[in-house]
């Protein structure tokens, strides 16, 4: 499900997005649902994970973790979870979350390993939006976010400087 493909139906919405082609992921394996979980840290996002690799013992889980010892500190500090510890029935790949080529990267590898009725649980997107934003900046301008601004803001000041000059 990680392998993006350009729109072949040529995307009609123009607007702020120009810069940005439209994609399509489109799965490897046959999807029968798709979950997403939403809250702020701490709210049970991975436990509600968890609980499906627990609910669903015949499946094997790729879980995506991007805080990098989510999932290993609940399996081993929530009792709950002893059993699905032991079953074993689950494979974590640790991503640091500001890093989007990994990201896609262990979703490509979660994808070509699935087999059919496995799950692939990505966790913790919200810090992904950053670094989708920083991949974009350093890909497209040669430079990342922070610089990015900066140069533009001095190149502002600089414009406004000349106008107030009568520079022109």
């Amino acid at each position: 499900w990680a392998h993006a493909r350009q729109d072949q139906a040529g995307s009609s919405q123009r607007g702020s997005d120009d810069l940005m082609p439209t994609y399509t992921l489109k799965p490897r394996i046959p999807v029968r649902e798709k979950i997403v979980g939403f809250g702020g840290a701490g709210s049970g996002k991975s436990t509600a994970s968890l609980s499906i690799v627990r609910a669903i013992p015949d499946k094997h889980h790729w879980l995506i973790d991007i805080e990098l010892d989510n999932y290993e500190r609940l399996l081993w500090e929530d009792e709950g979870f002893a059993e699905t510890r032991v079953r074993g029935n689950f494979t974590i790949l640790p991503v640091k979350s500001k890093d989007w080529k990994a990201q896609l990267d262990a979703a490509n590898r979660a994808s070509e390993n699935a087999g059919v009725g496995d799950w692939i649980h990505w966790d913790g997107f919200t810090p992904t939006w950053g670094a989708v934003r920083d991949w974009y900046c350093t890909k497209v301008f040669g430079v990342d976010r922070g610089e990015l601004f900066a140069n533009n803001r001095a190149k502002i000041v600089a414009w406004i400087q000349r106008h107030a000059a009568g520079a022109g």
